[in-house]
């Protein structure tokens, strides 16, 4: 998508009101924008405020497919927080089958290291 907007975009028009603040914050853009205002933004030759805005999607972090793809990250308290409880659709099997239990944290998310939701809602 990036490399067709490269060699056939010639103007963007953003409508989003996040994005349009952001240009609008974006000092290397001041000279590229038409018209900025409440209901949008218009941005000519806008591939590199483009290529910055999908950069800034790929650091954002992706849920794993399985929960053991997830890194080992640890609660305060040095627990290893549970990565099934947090990822898996149906929790952790251990923690919610009252034999046996499951010896690693179910309070923390996995993915912000915040107490009192898991990373799937995160």
């Amino acid at each position: 998508v990036l490399q067709e907007l490269r060699s056939s975009a010639r103007l963007i028009v953003v409508k989003s009101r996040e994005l349009v603040s952001s240009i609008g914050n974006d000092n290397n853009n001041n000279n590229n924008k038409e018209d900025h205002n409440e209901g949008g933004a218009v941005l000519f030759d806008g591939s590199l405020w483009f290529e910055q805005k999908l950069s800034e999607l790929s650091s954002v972090p992706k849920i794993p497919t399985h929960p053991l793809q997830a890194p080992l990250r640890y609660a305060p308290g040095n627990v290893p927080i549970c990565r099934y409880h947090n990822y898996h659709p149906d929790g952790c099997k251990r923690y919610n089958n009252t034999i046996g239990g499951c010896s690693y944290d179910h309070e923390f998310c996995h993915l912000c290291l915040k107490r009192g939701h898991i990373a799937r809602e995160c």
